[in-house]
């Protein structure tokens, strides 16, 4: 009889353990998937040269494409506006980091350049993107 009960409890052990894996992917998979598909309605950037705001673009789909910002001493930089978000694709600054950067859907991560005078910030209508998450002195 001991054996028995030892491999039902195995048996009981291996049931809740491989639920909990499962439950742990598919919670996973929910919260990768609202990171990368589930863009609220109301998301937008705002894109700011020397600090004067030059356009609001929103990233619901809408607005797709390529555009390019021009500034007065021929800078430029060139925008791609792509499933949610938003990159600088090519600058005329020196260094590039604003290309590096990559694509941005998040208020968290502004994209910048400073050779350009350029600032891209994410937001949402609800207010999140307007104030950063954590302050650090």
């Amino acid at each position: 009889m001991k054996l028995k009960d030892k491999r039902k409890d195995e048996q009981t052990l291996f049931v809740i353990l491989t639920a909990t894996l499962i439950i742990i992917a598919i919670a996973s998979v929910a919260g990768i998937a609202h990171l990368y598909l589930g863009r609220e309605a109301g998301t937008y950037a705002e894109i700011y040269r020397n600090g004067d705001l030059i356009r609001t673009v929103s990233l619901d789909g809408s607005e797709d494409g390529v555009f390019t910002i021009y500034g007065e001493d021929g800078s430029f930089n060139t925008i791609e506006v792509s499933g949610g978000t938003i990159a600088v694709t090519d600058a005329s600054c020196p260094d590039l980091l604003c290309v590096h950067m990559g694509a941005t859907g998040s208020a968290a991560l502004p994209i910048v350049c400073l050779p350009n005078g350029l600032v891209i910030q994410v937001k949402t209508d609800d207010g999140t993107g307007d104030e950063p998450d954590a302050v650090s002195y």
